[in-house]
């Protein structure tokens, strides 16, 4: 049965069908000229992970013990290595887009559960997530797509838990948090929500794929390259000037993650320092010392972190319609890039599903809050036109210096939050 929604946003030019067929040349446009960029004219991150998996096949890799990525990782990379490169990227880049495509009918699958609407207003809602966050995708694909796959392993968890598959659950985190790190942020988020099947299907099947190499490299040097990894990470954990996020790569302007991004208002960088931009544009705010600074970062983290697990308090009702399920998902997904070391914009794909939930919520004809318009329309403003495209890039730099990008994510994990309490996800 139509429901009152459904009559309303009937004859919206976004639901028409002149709409939907000129997306579709526009999209088809844009698919045939990233292909050629992003498979043949690119290198960037890819190269990187094609290298370590023929170096995992070629069984060297104790030689390169010293990569942030988890050895399971570095297993999966093998099969891009097996390929020759501009095979590889051409696998990858077709694969990222039926992941996308996936992704996105997943989340609208379990949102339909909570709030159904028309396919049509669906279809809406997810081309202007796009559209408003074409910048990070298309960054992304010149990559083939490696912050796509990690949106679909975090997405197709969500499916399965949301459908009482804890096993299958676990199985989707342990495969992201072996992808990346930060996902292991599920962990705790599962646990405190009381989700303890799913919890230790996780932590079983991390250990698992971090192992499961030893069949191909032998236990000897699988354990050593997880030793060596597990080192490292502890010395990152150690490093004690926000502004050095990690102990394995210069800081730059570039990265986007909440902690550096919050020390850059606490810290004045003199010049010859590599965050230093010498240009009238760029201002400096606070002057603490390091070790201050650290603590004040840590402080704003762990009340960050209250504020949270108080929104998160309540554990999720039995039934398929758990209220609040898909929002509080989907922020733990956006965490994951924001917590990061090291999060360059294009990572920001993750914020894909709480963008797609709170426009669709617009879209569905629902009262929505005035002042959400109003901060969806400034997280726009500085997604689409406060880049390289249109600011060049000495001033693309500046404006990344500011960290804006990290707060308007930060302003939209608050709308996803906030959708009012009759339509949350």
């Amino acid at each position: 049965m139509q429901n009152r929604s459904d009559t309303i946003q009937e004859f919206c030019w976004y639901t028409s069908r002149r709409f939907r067929v000129n997306f579709f040349k526009i999209v088809g446009l844009i698919i045939i000229y990233q292909s050629i960029t992003g498979i043949f004219l690119r290198d960037n991150d890819f190269l990187w992970h094609y290298n370590h998996g023929k170096y995992f096949i070629e069984g060297d890799i104790l030689k390169h013990s010293g990569a942030p990525n988890t050895l399971g990782r570095l297993m999966m990379d093998a099969t891009l290595g097996i390929q020759n490169y501009y095979t590889a990227r051409a696998f990858s880049f077709s694969l990222a887009l039926a992941a996308l495509l996936n992704s996105l009918l997943m989340w609208n699958r379990m949102a339909n559960k909570i709030l159904p609407i028309t396919n049509s207003v669906a279809f809406a809602a997810a081309v202007f997530s796009l559209g408003l966050f074409i910048h990070f995708v298309l960054r992304d694909l010149d990559d083939c797509g490696l912050q796509i796959f990690l949106l679909f392993f975090l997405t197709s968890a969500s499916y399965a838990i949301s459908s009482g598959r804890s096993i299958l659950s676990g199985f989707w985190l342990g495969v992201a948090a072996t992808y990346k790190v930060t996902p292991l942020l599920f962990l705790p988020f599962l646990m405190w929500k009381r989700q303890w099947q799913a919890a230790l299907w996780m932590i079983f099947f991390i250990i698992a794929l971090n192992l499961t190499p030893a069949v191909f490299i032998g236990w000897e040097k699988t354990v050593s390259f997880n030793l060596n990894w597990l080192k490292r990470t502890k010395l990152d954990l150690t490093v004690q000037d926000p502004s050095h996020p990690t102990s394995f790569e210069v800081p730059r302007h570039q990265n986007q993650s909440l902690p550096f991004s919050i020390a850059r208002y606490l810290q004045t960088y003199p010049p010859g320092h590599s965050l230093y931009i010498d240009h009238p544009l760029f201002l400096q705010f606070g002057n603490l010392k390091t070790a201050t600074a650290n603590y004040v970062v840590k402080s704003i983290l762990l009340v960050f972190s209250g504020i949270l697990a108080w929104r998160f308090r309540h554990p999720w009702k039995n039934e398929s319609k758990r209220d609040n399920f898909l929002s509080e998902w989907a922020t733990v997904m956006l965490l994951c890039a924001l917590l990061s070391p090291l999060n360059w914009i294009y990572h920001y794909v993750l914020a894909l599903p709480a963008l797609f939930l709170t426009l669709r919520a617009h879209l569905s004809a629902h009262f929505i809050p005035r002042w959400h318009s109003i901060i969806l329309g400034i997280i726009g403003f500085k997604v689409l036109l406060l880049h390289r495209f249109f600011l060049g890039h000495d001033l693309s730099i500046i404006m990344l210096s500011y960290k804006f990008d990290a707060f308007a994510m930060l302003l939209l994990m608050m709308l996803v939050l906030t959708i009012p309490a009759e339509k949350s996800f």
